[in-house]
């Protein structure tokens, strides 16, 4: 592999001593030992290496403009194998600031979203909003005493301000005797209108019950760290009727059913504290609820609540609402007022998947965006979940098509795109009008590869595809940015990047790079998946540009031998794009990544970048096992050079990689002396 841009990167050309290989790894670790007595830490250790051809700039972003986010997927996945808990949680901290410094879009009218589209419903809702709000303030300025919501008025006078903690009953009680109130204001209009025949009123329904948890200061279940939140606010979607109606929600969370969390201070002006912590928050909301497409949070520092909408790139914040005064107050009540009628999708939920009675995901709903019909599949279990508070929010999920009697597997994705509607001509589709679609490539790579028997079954096959739909009173809309969320885009022109919800229904079945039996399986589909690499590029004019462990899946063939699939075209890019040579963008997962992509150079991508790529899953698998059952003899504490590789700053990954790669004997002592020791790893 030779290039101009390489040179202080490229591998040796002279293949390295197998028995090196496999030797244990007592030089590179002994190396590390002599550098901790010195106090030199992993980042300082970057500190005597050659400095790359080239400038890397931290600041510089990842494709669609939003910070690049390596550590926020999930504490057990492969990427985070080098890394002990502490350091995942320190690193997603530092991600989480880093995200709501470059991301945050203050005093937006956030409230608009979950505004009842229906204008009878919103009329109707804005009565029971006015009158809870008119009970709410009889309570706090009478005399009254009422032991469960007493500690409503210590906070709403600036009492108990003294700690986070002593605000968990302040902040419940107000939630609990505001979802009380719609309740009972509920019922006392829809009872009035029935006596008067007014059937447009009690037809109005309320849709669910946001209480919350009764256990603050937990962690709920479902999460991959041990962070607790402050309060959840559980979605029930409907209560419990007479005397046995309950407002705040038993025992511990789950996120689950968690609608949105609140993050509390004690103090004022901690604003960005507390939405930090809410976005490390989200990830395991994704991860947890299948049908999550945006999440709603709620930041409270002493007596001013900010109501957040997280979107995929963006954190949505509303102006203050200080319940200290009367409209502060108003104005809360409101909006929760609203989260209760709202239709499901506006609290961020996708109603084309359906759950069933355990919370897991039972039927999908896809669209064909060149026939215009959908297609309902029952969901056989989940295969990947969404790990990360802003990207993609990649899922996939093994389905059952009764159509073609086979199993197949629907992958759903925000993805970015070029334009701005889904709903184009079928001359425009035959054109290909959006060079960033996923459906137009793998159809693309369909029809032009169908002839190439030696390459069939090496990358996923398109069945169905296009842009998710969801249904808006008489009509459905594709589902996107600007559908989503709507008026709170011109807020932030310059920061909201557009995407399209797609999914996609692909075949073959396969299985995870995870369960390969052995190196010389894992030697097989490499090659598959490269040739499969290497014809997309030539035949159909599209490069990949992740080349990653996640990437490089297998099926097992009756014979018990084994086919390499190449999947996820997310990130690749039409090589006749003009924006393709003249704007590169720093795509895929650091460890993987080539030392020009970590840089975000202007020299052209081309295949050289995705098969260096694949030089680094080798010497990835390598270090820490081929499969779950190696995984186990790996062990984090080593603290090996190629852990570099894991870094968050793309400049410390890409001196790692030009040290490691920069002589034979680099390579040797940073890289192949710690290989597992283990049959045929040598080989490898």
């Amino acid at each position: 592999m030779t290039s101009s841009k390489r040179e202080a990167g490229d591998p040796p050309s002279t293949p390295p001593n197998k028995k090196a290989a496999k030797s244990d790894r007592s030089t590179s670790l002994e190396a590390t030992a002599e550098r901790q007595k010195r106090g030199l830490s992993s980042s300082s250790r970057l500190s005597d290496r050659p400095t790359p051809p080239f400038s890397l700039n931290h600041e510089q972003q990842s494709e669609g403009g939003t910070p690049q986010k390596q550590r926020a997927s999930h504490a057990s996945s492969k990427g985070n194998l080098t890394l002990s808990n502490s350091e995942i949680r320190t690193e997603r901290n530092a991600e989480a600031k880093a995200c709501v410094e470059q991301s945050l879009v203050p005093d937006t009218p956030v409230a608009r979203i979950v505004r009842p589209r229906d204008n009878g419903l919103s009329e109707f809702v804005s009565n029971v909003a006015a009158r809870v709000c008119e009970r709410l303030e009889a309570f706090i300025t009478s005399a009254e005493q009422n032991n469960e919501y007493t500690a409503l008025k210590e906070w709403v006078s600036g009492q108990k301000m003294v700690s986070e903690r002593a605000l968990y009953p302040c902040i419940s009680a107000f939630s609990s005797c505001v979802s009380q109130q719609i309740d009972t204001v509920h019922k006392e209009l829809v009872s009035t209108s029935t006596d008067n025949n007014n059937d447009n009123i009690s037809s109005h329904s309320r849709s669910r019950v946001l209480l919350p948890a009764e256990m603050p200061d937990s962690n709920p279940d479902g999460s991959d760290d041990h962070t607790r939140v402050d309060i959840a606010l559980i979605n029930i979607s409907r209560m419990n009727e007479g005397s046995d109606a309950v407002y705040i929600y038993p025992g511990k969370p789950d996120y689950k059913n968690v609608a949105a969390i609140v993050e509390i201070k004690h103090r004022s002006g901690k604003e960005k504290d507390a939405l930090a912590q809410l976005y490390t928050y989200n990830r395991n909301l994704y991860t947890n609820q299948a049908n999550r497409r945006f999440t709603w949070g709620f930041t409270i520092c002493g007596t001013v609540a900010h109501a957040c909408v997280f979107s995929s790139d963006n954190i949505f914040m509303s102006k203050s609402m200080d319940v200290s005064i009367t409209t502060g107050r108003s104005d809360l009540v409101a909006m929760l007022v609203d989260m209760a009628y709202c239709e499901e999708d506006q609290l961020g939920y996708d109603p084309t998947i359906r759950l069933d009675d355990h919370g897991n995901a039972a039927e999908i709903d896809v669209y064909d965006r060149v026939t215009n019909k959908k297609h309902t599949l029952g969901i056989l279990k989940t295969i990947m979940r969404a790990t990360r508070s802003f990207g993609r929010h990649t899922r996939c999920f093994l389905c059952r098509d009764d159509v073609l009697e086979e199993n197949v597997v629907v992958k759903d994705a925000w993805a970015h795109s070029k334009r701005r509607t889904d709903s184009v001509s079928q001359q425009e589709k035959e054109k290909d009008t959006d060079l960033r679609d996923e459906v137009v490539f793998m159809q693309r790579i369909k029809d032009r590869l169908a002839g190439r028997d030696d390459l069939k079954g090496t990358f996923a096959s398109i069945v169905h595809g296009g842009a998710v739909h969801i249904a808006r009173q008489h009509s459905t809309l594709e589902d996107n940015t600007d559908t989503a969320f709507g008026e709170l885009v011109p807020h932030a022109p310059n920061q909201c990047e557009f995407r399209v919800h797609r999914r996609i229904t692909m075949k073959p079945e396969c299985v995870p790079l995870q369960n390969i039996e052995s190196v010389d399986q894992l030697v097989v589909v490499v090659a598959d998946v490269m040739a499969a690499h290497t014809a997309i590029a030539t035949e159909c004019g599209i490069l990949h540009r992740d080349i990653s462990v996640n990437n490089m899946l297998f099926t097992k063939l009756p014979d018990n031998t084994v086919r390499g699939v190449l999947i996820d075209f997310d990130c690749a890019k039409d090589m006749a794009d003009d924006d393709f040579s003249t704007r590169p963008e720093r795509t895929g997962t650091y460890p993987y990544m080539s030392i020009s992509n970590l840089a975000n150079s202007n020299v052209k991508r081309t295949q050289l970048d995705d098969w260096e790529s694949l030089i680094y899953v080798l010497c990835w698998l390598g270090t820490t096992g081929i499969n779950l059952n190696d995984e186990k003899r790996f062990n984090p504490n080593d603290q090996l050079p190629i852990s570099d590789w894991q870094d968050n700053d793309p400049k410390r990954v890409a001196r790692a990689k030009c040290f490691a790669l920069s002589t034979l004997n680099n390579f040797v002592t940073n890289i192949l002396n710690g290989f597992l020791d283990i049959e045929g790893y040598a080989e490898l």
